[in-house]
């Protein structure tokens, strides 16, 4: 469930170029050690505008208190929840993303709620003393034959 962070950065004068490479290999490193890194690039659009992308998990990101624009593949829209934490698009559809991401940017103070309420989601759903848990349970019912118990990760999914 990746999640990516993009940023333009624009650099004043060429002057500013050597402190910015300095400063942007530390951070690449840092992000390269960071837990749910995947991966990451720089670009340049040939006018002192650097262009930065960094993938991340998609827990990771709403544990960073990200929203997220994600596919209906996988557990991802019950992970991020539609209208809660972020946008779930179709698969194998990239104007439907690129629209998604519109939405998200359009509306700062909209994007900062789903960010809240992203971080508040991985407090309650997501941790790693939560997901253990879950899986005793999910292991416990299997073993007893019975039906198992609703996840917090089911709670977005209707009954039956």
């Amino acid at each position: 469930m990746p999640f990516v962070s993009v940023t333009r950065l624009h650099l004043a004068s060429r002057w500013s170029f050597p402190r910015f490479v300095y400063y942007a290999l530390g951070t690449s490193k840092q992000a390269r050690r960071s837990r749910g890194f995947l991966a990451g690039w720089t670009s340049t659009d040939g006018e002192f505008g650097f262009w930065t992308s960094t993938v991340w998990d998609s827990l990771e990101a709403m544990r960073a208190g990200r929203a997220c624009v994600v596919t209906d593949v996988g557990g991802n829209a019950e992970a991020v929840g539609e209208g809660a934490t972020g946008r779930v698009v179709p698969a194998n559809d990239p104007d439907a993303f690129a629209a998604g991401l519109r939405d998200a940017l359009g509306e700062p103070d909209r994007l900062a709620a789903w960010g809240a309420e992203a971080r508040r989601r991985w407090q309650e759903r997501f941790t790693a003393a939560h997901m253990v848990r879950d899986t005793e349970t999910l292991y416990r019912a299997a073993r007893a034959g019975g039906p198992r118990s609703r996840t917090p990760a089911d709670v977005s999914k209707p009954r039956g």
